[in-house]
């Protein structure tokens, strides 16, 4: 007799999940499920696999692969996921191929490095909007800045940070995992600067609000997005830090900024 393929019920199951993006790796025959991706808590994750692991035909379930997220992150991954906004390709540093896997890359960086990171625009001429949200419920907007250095053609490539546009920023306290969102939309969301740094609540609001207004004015609008995850560590007592300065994907749960 073959094995049962439990693929499509862990597929079913997967799709039932509140504030979580996660992939499996099914084998059928040895019954082994690997899940990767991020849930809202602990409970949520340990739930999801034993339901997983309920499945006929399920032998194992490998969920380290799950990393954790609260708030204020299902909030913003709440928003991005609009029906009117799409994701990127794949998950690499260009946001044209950016946010369609479930797990985006998890990026590590360490107190005092310099934040850099590599993006382009995607294949429509548009206006980027990048944000760094931490666990303290804060949001900090990297670009733009109170000049319009946001406004890229297709496809055209630059690095945030202080080789090219947007703030200067280093890696600061406090340290832990963060999200850094990119949004690419083909009309200006916001008509005027928001300030350096805001309550992560507020913001999200602002931008739904603003979203709103576009979508009923009739325009036609295209959004993209992509978003990454980033673990931040105090920098070593003794010699050089870990991954250097200015590796694309590093930021800072607190990055402290400076206008260029």
């Amino acid at each position: 007799l073959r094995p049962t393929d439990p693929r499509e019920s862990v597929a079913a199951l997967l799709k039932g999940v509140d504030c979580a993006r996660i992939s499996a790796t099914v084998d059928a025959l040895s019954g082994t499920v690997t899940l990767k991706g991020h849930a809202r808590s602990d409970a949520d994750r340990e739930r999801l696999a034993g339901s997983v692991g309920a499945v006929a035909g399920v032998q194992r379930v490998e969920s380290d692969g799950v990393r954790v997220l609260g708030e204020p992150y299902c909030r913003v991954l709440a928003l991005l996921d609009r029906p009117d906004f799409s994701r990127s390709a794949e998950q690499r540093y260009d946001i044209a191929t950016v946010g369609a896997t479930n797990q985006p890359g998890l990026r590590r960086a360490v107190g005092g490095e310099a934040l850099s990171l590599s993006l382009s625009a995607p294949d429509y001429d548009s206006y980027l909007y990048v944000d760094h949200f931490s666990a303290d419920g804060r949001v900090t907007h990297l670009l733009p800045t109170d000049r319009p250095d946001n406004i890229l053609k297709a496809d055209q490539s630059f690095r945030l940070g202080p080789e090219d546009r947007g703030r200067r920023a280093v890696i600061s306290p406090p340290y832990g995992l963060d999200v850094i969102t990119v949004v690419a939309a083909n009309e200006p969301i916001f008509l005027r600067p928001r300030p350096l740094s805001e309550a992560a609540s507020g913001y999200i609001a602002a931008l739904d609000e603003r979203l709103e207004a576009l979508r009923r004015s009739g325009m036609t609008l295209r959004y993209e997005y992509a978003y990454y995850l980033l673990s931040t560590e105090p920098p070593p007592r003794t010699g050089r830090s870990a991954g250097g300065a200015g590796q694309p994907g590093a930021a800072a749960s607190s990055a402290s900024s400076s206008q260029r």
